[in-house]
């Protein structure tokens, strides 16, 4: 029980938050998987495991009280109204680690343990550190959180872009940073001539092993298969052709339902119950995710054992499927081409699941698919998905907010152009759109996955399927509008398949036929049928 003169005494803390900047540079800028790898990583080590370790090494010395029992996160009950504890973690989520401190002398000691770790083991990695005042018993915390947090972004958009030293002599540039060499990296089997690397690309080389284990211990595989390290393992489309999907996928509205938290508590006395809730909604809405994750993971072993297409990818090895950002709602994938879309609407419909299992309440997710070459630059694959995603958040802003949203874009050679330019110059005709796109993940809108999914089994089954050529004229057809499409049901003397509210393959301005025929060469079925079953017992 804290006494009343504890709770209520104007001690002035310091309310910290720690997060990194220019992650996806530092991810996702190398066309090597192992390097992606290491660096998702090595930013999930800073707000996570070396931030809790920091904590730890800080308070050693001198004996000093805090909640933090072990490196992985665990939280005693010891809290900052004590007045003995010197420093307690709020919570660990989202990319971010907040904690409030009894002095500065402690959040000087707190700051200089993982400012230099950072630099000497993820190097070329950017890392924002800011504080604000906080009376206890004087100041409410969600206000000061919001406060934090505002000026953390203002500092990050007004930092100057970091320079990183140039080579002083004479020197051999690593390939991936353009920085200079420092030594060669281990030859791998895309690499068996020396690679001069930058420090940096070193760092990420070497926690790319320790991100594997993390990954294995998470979402644990069966024996005698591992994930992928480089993007040729992946698997391989039909023919000649080698596509992997790029997958981001976030969580809506996540600030907005924390600063919510924070409304309920404007008192100072509330501070206990406002960090209690903290903790509980990150640490069940990370758990949720997680779930989701794992549900989709389960869900694609179960379909190798019945479907024998998706079994043949899993006579290698290398499963076609990696985790590259995972941990919380915010998490990036890559796979085999043709599983991308069915894992990620797998994935989104999981998400609404286990949030309303664990959190009372459904929340959402989003998510852009960019279906791309193995070689692809990889930095613009995943702007990309990026991009298809803040499409997808949009629409469901707009049409429809209690649905999960996604939405996907196909390109074997370059992109020219934003998204709006490329959907008005590629899929906008006379007649209207002939895309979908973005749909949601629930079968009761016309714009839905559903909607295509039916079209998709349609075409990938009887005489359209052995037909390519009768598939590809519909898809031009299409282009011309109703008229066009009647010329070519006269010519081959039968309608179009039948699809709800789709006369004639348009509707209210948009073709139901154009995605799915689009996609029938580059889409495995997963057994959509007994998917949808399995929501429908959920």
């Amino acid at each position: 029980m804290i006494g009343h003169d504890a709770m209520h005494s104007s001690a002035e803390l310091q309310l910290l938050a720690v997060d990194t900047a220019g992650i996806q540079k530092y991810i996702f800028s190398s066309n090597r998987l192992r390097e992606n790898i290491g660096a998702s990583h090595l930013i999930a080590s800073v707000t996570g495991r070396w931030a809790f370790e920091a904590i730890l090494k800080a308070t050693s010395e001198i004996g000093e009280h805090h909640n933090v029992l072990d490196v992985d996160g665990t939280l005693s009950d010891v809290m900052i109204e004590q007045p003995d504890t010197a420093a307690e973690v709020l919570y660990s989520g989202g990319g971010n680690f907040v904690v409030l401190f009894r002095n500065g002398n402690m959040q000087k000691r707190f700051v200089q343990t993982l400012s230099r770790r950072v630099l000497q083991e993820a190097p070329g990695l950017r890392l924002m550190i800011h504080s604000v005042p906080f009376v206890l018993g004087k100041n409410v915390l969600g206000e000061k959180l919001k406060q934090l947090f505002q000026e953390m972004k203002a500092k990050r958009s007004t930092e100057p872009n970091a320079m990183p030293a140039a080579g002083l002599s004479v020197t051999v540039m690593c390939r991936s940073t353009a920085l200079p060499a420092v030594n060669v990296a281990p030859e791998t089997k895309d690499d068996l001539d020396p690679r001069p690397s930058s420090s940096e690309v070193l760092a990420k080389l070497d926690a790319a092993d320790s991100a594997n284990t993390r990954l294995k211990s998470t979402f644990p595989l069966e024996q005698g298969h591992e994930y992928p390290l480089d993007f040729d393992d992946l698997g391989r489309t039909r023919g000649e052709a080698s596509l992997i999907a790029v997958v981001h996928a976030d969580g809506d509205d996540i600030g907005k339902r924390i600063e919510a938290i924070g409304v309920q508590y404007k008192s100072p006395a509330h501070l206990r119950q406002h960090i209690n809730e903290l903790r509980w909604f990150s640490r069940n809405l990370a758990q949720a995710a997680q779930n989701a994750q794992k549900r989709t993971v389960e869900h694609l072993w179960q379909l190798a054992s019945d479907s024998v297409e998706v079994a043949e990818l899993f006579e290698r090895r290398y499963v076609p499927f990696r985790p590259l950002v995972f941990g919380g709602d915010d998490i990036t994938f890559v796979s085999d081409g043709r599983i991308g879309l069915a894992l990620t609407v797998e994935y989104l419909q999981r998400f609404q699941h286990e949030t309303e299992q664990l959190l009372n309440e459904r929340l959402t997710a989003c998510a852009g698919i960019a279906i791309v070459r193995s070689h692809y630059p990889f930095a613009r694959a995943y702007e990309l998905a990026e991009e298809l995603s803040k499409s997808a958040k949009k629409y469901r802003r707009e049409s429809a907010p209690d649905h999960c949203c996604l939405d996907w874009h196909f390109t074997t050679g370059g992109i020219y152009g934003d998204l709006t330019e490329i959907r008005q110059r590629e899929y906008t005709v006379k007649a209207g759109s002939l895309t979908l796109r973005p749909v949601t993940t629930s079968d009761n809108q016309m714009r839905s996955w559903g909607t295509i999914a039916a079209g998709l089994v349609m075409f990938q089954s009887g005489d359209w399927q052995e037909k390519r050529n009768k598939a590809k004229m519909l898809r031009e057809k299409l282009r011309g509008g109703r008229e066009s499409v009647k010329e070519f049901e006269a010519l081959y003397g039968h309608p179009l398949p039948e699809l709800d509210g789709f006369e004639s393959g348009w509707a209210d301005g948009y073709c139901g036929y154009f995605d799915a025929l689009e996609l029938m060469d580059l889409y495995l079925p997963l057994l959509q049928e007994r998917v949808d079953e399995t929501h429908a017992a959920s």
